[in-house]
């Protein structure tokens, strides 16, 4: 019997620990691929601008929120708050309107509008991907202004995560 070789139990003990940690090491890197982890999940990123859209009396010069979803993971649009802030600082619900499809995805274009559908109860600024409510009269004669002119505000939030993807202000 060799003196300096470790006994076989001392050997099963130290390949059980290795096992461990080896097994630990994988498994958090295997429940953070499968949960979403911040780190493995790519960021959303939008392009948020203004376009003109038909108003009332015809006239092509109704602001319009244009937003581009860039890059990141489907986001269902039940998933997010989204609102605007007028100049006095009152936010405003945006609703969903006629809908495409409700989920923002990579690609889309998605548009938020102001409509006075005289329900006073329930909030005027909608959001819809389909461009014929902002530039055509296929569902109602035109959109309004925003109102009262000057900086806008507008968020959108992930329900689920509660962040912020989007808050831009806009002269409107």
């Amino acid at each position: 019997m060799d003196e300096h070789a470790i006994s076989e139990n001392a050997a099963a003990v130290l390949a059980i620990i290795a096992t461990v940690i080896f097994a630990t090491v994988i498994f958090s890197l295997l429940s953070g691929l499968f949960t979403g982890s911040e780190t493995l999940v790519e960021e959303p990123v939008f392009d948020v601008d203004i376009v003109m859209g038909l108003g009332e009396r015809g006239n092509t010069d109704i602001p319009v929120i244009r937003l581009s979803y860039e890059k990141g993971a489907p986001l269902p649009l039940n998933q997010t708050t989204i609102e605007v802030v007028d100049p006095r600082r009152v936010s405003h619900s945006v609703r969903a309107a006629v809908l495409i499809d409700d989920v923002i995805q990579k690609g889309d274009i998605w548009y938020v509008f102001y409509f006075d559908h005289e329900d006073a109860e329930v909030s005027d600024y909608w959001i819809t991907d389909e461009p014929e409510m902002v530039f055509g009269t296929t569902y109602h004669q035109g959109i309004g202004m925003f109102s009262p002119p000057g900086k806008w505000k507008f968020v959108l939030v992930n329900k689920k995560t509660g962040r912020k993807l989007v808050e831009e202000t806009f002269d409107l």
